[in-house]
């Protein structure tokens, strides 16, 4: 964001988009947040390791609608890309 914006693009947002009541009190690590978020292992890499060609619910990528990338299946043909 620094070499994007100036200072003087920001400005306060006066509007409040949540009420502290509605912020649980429970304390969870950003990295738990992430993993939770992911669509993969938490690490962000998305992949699957299928030998059918990737038709099914049965791969991952075809399961979460992402398409399959070279560090899918070894780069074997596939019907998701």
């Amino acid at each position: 964001i620094k070499q994007l914006y100036s200072r003087s693009q920001f400005s306060v947002c006066e509007q409040k988009f949540i009420k502290i009541e509605e912020v649980p009190n429970v304390e969870i690590s950003l990295r738990s947040v992430a993993t939770a978020q992911s669509l993969g292992t938490g690490q962000g890499f998305k992949k699957c390791s299928c030998k059918t060609q990737c038709v099914n619910k049965k791969c991952f990528c075809f399961r979460n609608n992402v398409l399959c990338n070279s560090k899918c299946h070894f780069s074997n043909p596939c019907c998701n890309k």
